[in-house]
C-alpha cells in the first residue's frame, strides 16, 4: 500500500461578528385623534301638565249642622202632602234663621218656645198653644203612623215635630225643636227609642191631610 504524506486538508472558519439586521427608528403607534366619548348627566327630564283640576258638582239641598249631627231631614215611610210640605218648609225656616227658644220672646207673631215652634209649623192661631193643651187639636197615632208634621208630646213638658224616618227599620228620625233657653231652633237626627222611652206620645193635628 501506498501512504501518502503531507499537510492535513484543512477547514477554515470565518470568524467575527455574525451579521445582524437592525431595524431603526420609532416603533409605529396608533393614535386616535378626537375627544374622548363623554356620558352626559343631569336632571330627568320631566312632564308638567297644566290647566285647572277637574271639579265634581254636587247639586241639592245643603245639610244643616246642629251640634254634631248633621241632617238633610228624612223622609222614610211615608210620601209627603203639599200640606205637610209647607208644615216641614216653615219649620226649617227657623232652624235656617237660628231663631233662638224663649217662653217670652216670638217671631212672626208665633211664642218661641216648643209649642210655639210647633203651632207655628202647623199654621195654628198664634201665639200659639202649649204643651197643656195642644192634646185638644191632635189624635194619638202609632209609631208606625207617623209622617213628615207629625209630633210627639210629653204633655205639660215638651213637644217636637218628627221630620221622617231617617232609616228603613225607623229606628231614628229627624227632630225638629225649639229645644231649651240658650240654644236654637234646630233639626237633628235622633233615636226614636230615647224619646218613647220618655214617654213622649206620637200624635198627629187634626187638620193634618
Amino acid at each position: 500500500p501506498t501512504t501518502t504524506t503531507g499537510p492535513r486538508p484543512t477547514t477554515t472558519t470565518s470568524t467575527g461578528p455574525r451579521p445582524t439586521t437592525t431595524t431603526t427608528g420609532p416603533r409605529p403607534t396608533t393614535t386616535t385623534t378626537g375627544p374622548r366619548p363623554t356620558t352626559t348627566t343631569g336632571p330627568k327630564p320631566t312632564t308638567t301638565t297644566t290647566g285647572p283640576r277637574p271639579t265634581t258638582t254636587t247639586t241639592g239641598p245643603r245639610p244643616t249642622t246642629t251640634g254634631a249631627t248633621t241632617t238633610t231631614g228624612g223622609t222614610t215611610g211615608g210620601g209627603t202632602t203639599p200640606q205637610r210640605q209647607g208644615m216641614m218648609n216653615r219649620a226649617q225656616d227657623w232652624v235656617n234663621k237660628n231663631v233662638p227658644y224663649n217662653q217670652k220672646g216670638s217671631h212672626d207673631g208665633y211664642r218661641t218656645d216648643c209649642s210655639g215652634f210647633v203651632s207655628m209649623a202647623w199654621g195654628l192661631a198664634k201665639p200659639g198653644m202649649t204643651t197643656r193643651n195642644l192634646d185638644t187639636v191632635t189624635k194619638p197615632i202609632s209609631r208606625n203612623d207617623l209622617q213628615p208634621g207629625d209630633a210627639l208630646l210629653l204633655k205639660g213638658t215638651h213637644v217636637v215635630l218628627f221630620g221622617g224616618w231617617t232609616d228603613a227599620s225607623k229606628t231614628h228620625f229627624t227632630v225638629y225643636q225649639e229645644p231649651s233657653s240658650g240654644r236654637n231652633a234646630e233639626a237633628k237626627t235622633s233615636s226614636y227609642s230615647y224619646w218613647e222611652g220618655k214617654g213622649y206620645q206620637p200624635i198627629r193635628y187634626n187638620g193634618a191631610q
